[in-house]
């Protein structure tokens, strides 16, 4: 398996509906996370700043970069 290079967390918020009702999403990304940080630091810390919006939240990950040769 590679050495992790580089990791950031998405953030998908739902931002409304279209004319067919269909939800509107916008996805914020964060760059910069510790690609030694658990999933479960991660999580927490994502779900404080999704917290912070007036937007429901439709997903939060975590979305790392692995370096294979």
């Amino acid at each position: 398996m590679g050495e992790m290079v580089d990791s950031r967390v998405q953030i998908r918020y739902v931002i409304g509906t279209d004319e067919n009702g269909r939800k509107q999403t916008r996805t914020v990304t964060y760059s910069g996370v510790k690609t030694g940080a658990s999933d479960e630091q991660i999580l927490n810390v994502s779900a404080k700043i999704a917290n912070l919006s007036s937007h429901n939240v439709d997903g939060l990950f975590r979305v790392n970069t692995v370096s294979l040769a």
